[in-house]
Order: structure tokens, then C-alpha cells, then sequence
């Protein structure tokens, strides 16, 4: 399984970068970049602020080879505009389904308790209903001749709101494995050849990965969740500075109690390495 996490992890050879800072960081060290459009954008504009700069990358032979690009609209952050999301995901898989840097994302209706954060985006753990699972073969079905057509990598969203295993994610993972057993879809070098999990939590990691990887697929993931995990190993241990501790300050602020999720890049190396040793005594992870 490949491990992708934000750009400021030195330690880190895949990185998950937002169009933002994709645009203003080196990454010239990274091994493989996945370009994430910034779903922050939304909470107060109708659309990406780069939109027609994510429109250009996802034309053919517009990225180097390494990195690939997605301009999905996640609907489990604003459930409310689930339907529009879904239909502006499909519309730009198909538009780039020609694009082998193109990742062609599933997103599907995922039921939602109501709650909001301070800062706009829905807070609760989403558990999802088995009515979803509907929506999501639907979404698959609908998208596997983008995706079917070249080699390419397919991206499974709605992902980072669910934080434990479930009867959705039992259908969701075995649906996809059945899929590939039927098709090779993640395994012929004439089609798609690896999957990846957006917000992917370390309970669904460790359950579904070994399952995945036994079927030979090809998988990856991306997380934050582990930034979360060493700021309260910091604060545990007494191991924030001043500046480190102005740093979550100003971070909760800005985004209210459900702040913290960036920590600052001096001190990230050391936690993403025990997580990444934690994970790896149970599955095979390169990172």
C-alpha cells in the first residue's frame, strides 16, 4: 500500500497536494503527487478558486509523468449539494477519461446526521446507510468506461468522514473486490492498475488493505488523521514550544475546536515515521 500525506512531510515520497500549495511549494523531491482541486473553496464560492488552472493540468500530457489530478466534488463535506457533486465528478471523468493522469473518482450519496463545524464543514462521523450502497455500485457502474478504457488509477471518495468499519464499508470493499476478480481491473496492464482511498482511516486500513492486497489489488491511500494523533502526543508529553504552541492557537482560531489538524512542519517527521512503523507491523506500506 502507498501512503500519501500532505507536501511538508519530508520523510514522505508521496504526496497529496492541494492546488494552492501545488502551485507555490517545491515538490520537486516528491515521487508520485496526487493534485487535490481544495474543497475549502467551497465553503464560501461556488466552485474551485482555481478551477481553470485544474482544467489545464487534467488535459493530456499537461503533468509530468509522476502526477496525476482529480477534480472531484466531495458531497459528504456539503450533503446538501450531494446530487449537484455528483454530476460535476462524473461530468470531468468523462470529459478526461482519455487522460491516464487523470483519476476518475467515484463519489456517491453518503447519509450524513446533521451537525455543523465552526467553520462550515458537516463535523460528524459519517456511518452511512446501506441504502448508499446503491448510490455508490451505481456511481461505479455508471464510470467504468472512463476508467476501463487505459491504464488507469481510480479514486474511491466519501471515505474520510467514516472512522470505523461498518456494514456500508463491508459492501463498498467486497463490491470492488468482486469487480476486480471478475475484470482484473486493478491488475491488467491494459486497464486501470491501482485504487486509491481518499481520507482513508487506520481502523478501515487495517481491515480492508490486507483484504484488497490479497486479491492483487493494486492500493493506495491518503491521510492527514495522523497529524491529529501527534499533536496529542505533544501536548501529552510536554513537547510543544511557544511557537508551536501560538501555531494551534492561531490554527483553532481560524477553523474553531475541531482545529489542529496542521502541525508545524519541524516537528511532523518523528510522528509520520511512528505511524507509518505502527501500520507497517501489520501491513506492507511504502511511504
Amino acid at each position: 500500500m502507498k501512503f500519501f500525506t500532505t507536501y511538508y512531510v519530508e520523510k514522505s515520497r508521496f504526496c497529496l497536494a492541494n492546488i494552492s500549495d501545488y502551485l507555490r511549494q517545491d515538490l520537486s523531491k516528491k515521487e508520485l503527487i496526487f493534485i487535490d482541486p481544495q474543497i475549502s473553496n467551497l465553503l464560501k464560492h461556488s466552485d474551485y478558486l482555481n478551477i481553470n488552472k485544474l482544467h489545464e493540468l487534467a488535459q493530456p500530457e499537461a503533468l509530468p509523468n509522476n502526477q496525476y489530478i482529480s477534480i472531484d466534488y466531495p458531497s459528504d463535506m456539503f450533503p446538501e449539494r450531494t446530487a449537484e457533486f455528483i454530476e460535476r465528478t462524473n461530468q470531468n471523468n468523462e470529459r478526461y477519461g482519455d487522460n491516464p493522469q487523470y483519476i476518475t473518482t467515484i463519489q456517491y450519496h453518503l447519509s450524513m446526521e446533521k451537525g455543523l463545524r465552526a467553520d462550515g464543514f458537516w463535523a460528524k462521523e459519517a456511518e452511512g446507510k446501506i441504502s448508499d450502497f446503491e448510490s455508490f455500485k451505481r456511481e461505479f457502474e455508471r464510470n467504468k468506461p472512463f476508467f476501463f478504457k487505459r491504464k488507469k488509477i481510480l479514486g474511491i471518495g466519501n471515505m474520510c468522514r467514516i472512522l470505523n468499519p461498518n456494514q456500508l464499508t463491508d459492501k463498498i470493499f467486497h463490491y470492488i473486490i468482486q469487480q476486480h476478480r471478475g475484470n482484473s481491473l486493478f491488475k491488467n496492464e491494459k486497464n486501470l492498475y491501482w485504487v486509491h482511498f481518499y481520507g482513508l482511516a487506520k481502523r478501515l486500513i487495517l481491515k480492508y488493505v490486507p483484504l484488497l492486497e490479497y486479491n492483487q489489488i493494486n492500493v493506495s491511500v491518503d491521510s492527514t488523521k495522523w497529524t491529529i494523533a501527534g499533536l496529542k502526543l505533544q501536548k501529552k508529553y510536554n513537547f510543544i514550544h511557544q511557537q508551536q504552541v501560538q501555531f494551534i492557537d492561531d490554527r483553532k482560531k481560524r477553523f474553531g475546536k475541531c482545529g489542529g489538524w496542521g502541525v508545524p512542519s519541524e516537528i511532523t517527521n518523528e510522528f509520520f515515521i511512528t505511524y507509518m512503523n505502527d501500520l507497517s507491523r501489520r501491513i506492507k506500506v511504502e511511504y
